[in-house]
Formats: structure tokens, sequence, C-alpha cells
């Protein structure tokens, strides 16, 4: 963690308490993350704890006058994997900003070349496995860190996820999964300057 980044934290924490210019919204949990900047990119990243959706996760970074983070080298995913994903408390991945709309051609949202991909060798993804719909993966997210402990996933490689995962029930109604609570994580990207408008 940059020192610059735990005094920038500090910063948005003091104008929170004292009634600055940044208001504390109710789609924050105390777990989010520290602002922090990759400095080969000159990019922010926070990482949000709240659960929601894919959509939802994208309209909230963009009300933030950002995006879903979008990945496009091993350096980058990396950095965010290490800094940010992997420090999630959240039990099922972590969102991030690109999905295949339902036509079988994954597109980053903010339209960068798709030329770096890290999906995950061990479990064949992108699989298109969501087994209660019948095969309707369309949404890329980090695995949670929790499964690299009992499955062959590679630490900060990608997972295609379905419309089951809408944030807070993990693999609903199938039978070879018990029905269990594991919400996602978002993670926001910035480029350049940051200012009040984007928290």
């Amino acid at each position: 963690m940059f020192k610059e980044n735990a005094e920038i934290s500090q910063l948005f924490f003091a104008a929170l308490i004292t009634g600055g210019t940044f208001a504390l919204s109710s789609e924050f949990a105390l777990a989010d993350s520290l602002l922090i900047r990759n400095p080969a990119s000159n990019h922010w990243y926070q990482r949000f704890d709240n659960s929601m959706s894919w959509y939802a996760a994208k309209s909230f970074c963009e009300r933030r006058a950002g995006y879903l983070a979008t990945i496009t080298s091993q350096a980058e995913n990396n950095f965010v994997w290490i800094n940010l994903a992997f420090q999630s408390p959240n039990a099922g991945g972590t969102w991030l900003g690109a999905t295949n709309d339902k036509n079988g051609v994954y597109k980053w949202i903010t339209g960068e070349q798709w030329s770096y991909v890290n999906w995950n060798a061990g479990t064949g993804e992108p699989n298109n496995s969501d087994i209660v719909s019948g095969g309707s993966e369309h949404y890329l997210m980090f695995f949670p860190a929790f499964m690299i402990s009992y499955e062959p996933i590679t630490p900060g490689s990608w997972n295609d996820i379905g419309v089951y995962n809408q944030g807070t029930l993990w693999n609903e109604g199938q039978a070879n999964y018990p029905t269990a609570y594991r919400p996602v994580s978002t993670i926001c990207e910035w480029g350049g300057q940051l200012s009040s408008t984007n928290f």
C-alpha cells in the first residue's frame, strides 16, 4: 500500500466525518478497500464490498465517473488481484468489466482491445456452465480466493459467471451445491485525476 493512498483515504474519511465535500452513501460497506493507485498506469482502483449483480456493479462505478475494472496485461492483473480482489471479504468473487453480451465474444466495457486473457485453465474457463439455466455465463469475474485451496484454480484467474449469481446467492437451486449466500465484490477503476464526483 502506498503512503499517498493511505493519506488520500484518511482525507476522504475525515471529510465524511466532518461533513466535508464527500457524502457517505448507503451503497458503501465498512469492508471497502482503500483507494489505490497503480504507479505503472496512473489508474486508480477501489473495491466495494456491498454485494450486487454485474449490471448493478457496472452502474455503481459509472455513477462515480469510473468503470468496472478492465484488465489488459499480466502486470495489471497481478496488481488488481494482489491489492484488491485477493483481499475481498466476500466469498462469491469480484466483478470485472467484461461481458460476452450473450454472443460468445467477450469485450471490455471500455472498448479496449481484448488481447490479454487470464481464464482459469483448471476448470476450462470460459466454460459457460451455468447448470441452472442450461448454459448462460456471460459476465467476467475473478475467482474467489477461498476456492484456490480446494479447486484447480490459479490465483488471480478469471471465471465466467451466469445469471444465477446476482451478488447474493451462489448456484441457487443446483442439486449438487447447497443453497449458500456468497456475496460478490466490485472493483471500480478511474484514469487520471480524481475529484469529489468520483465518491
